[in-house]
């Protein structure tokens, strides 16, 4: 081989080393930010989760449970409560809390009484279901149950009977929160639980989990 053909070989090595130096260097940069991408992207969906669950506000009362006897829901009077509370024009209706005595209910029953009161709504107002429960676990199959019932939004009680921590209590809610697509209400009530939701644990499950919304405070 001449030294033209070796002058030749090294241009086309050269111009080859060149190419692959350009074609490999966005290769860099995306791999840098393939990780802040994913962020960029879960802290605009975050965003607009909270803008798209719409916060409530006027008189929302939870509502009595009617009952007959045996501890059974008495669908003609919850009926009948139901459309007083809207032809007098509440913005929402909370369902199946301490007012609706849910602690007295059986399961079937607690569900029975939500979906009536959403059945008589019929859309005109939100409904609220209340989940009341004494672990993650049974929280968790109650809140997707309640959720089948048609309701718009969920309100959640703290654990009940046994006292948590608040680690605990981040635990529980955001188990609960990822087992449905509802927007969340934190509902606090110590003097009924046992456990309070303490400030810094509610700006905690709030900057992240989106789907919670706001919180109910009942400290009598």
């Amino acid at each position: 081989m001449d030294k033209g053909e070796d002058l030749l070989s090294l241009k086309r090595t050269d111009r080859s080393l060149k190419s692959k130096s350009v074609t490999s260097q966005p290769a860099k940069p995306q791999n840098d930010g393939g990780h802040r991408e994913p962020k960029m992207r879960n802290e605009r969906e975050d965003h607009e989760q909270r803008k798209s669950a719409k916060r409530l506000s006027g008189v929302v009362p939870p509502i009595g449970t009617p009952l007959t006897d045996g501890d059974r829901v008495d669908e003609p009077g919850l009926r009948r409560l139901t459309k007083y509370l809207v032809d007098a024009g509440v913005s929402a209706i909370l369902a199946n809390g301490t007012m609706g005595g849910f602690a007295f209910l059986t399961d079937e029953e607690q569900l029975r009484a939500i979906s009536i009161i959403v059945d008589e709504v019929s859309g005109a107002i939100p409904v609220i279901g209340g989940v009341g429960e004494t672990s993650t676990v049974r929280a968790v199959r109650k809140a997707k149950q309640i959720c089948e019932c048609g309701v718009s939004y969920l309100s959640v009680l703290p654990p009940y009977y046994f006292f948590a921590t608040q680690p605990h209590l981040t635990a529980y809610f955001s188990e609960i929160a990822a087992a449905v697509d509802l927007p969340i209400f934190l509902y606090d009530n110590p003097v009924m639980t046992k456990n309070s939701i303490r400030p810094e644990t509610v700006a905690e499950l709030r900057q992240r989990i989106p789907k919670i919304v706001e919180i109910g405070r009942a400290h009598v």
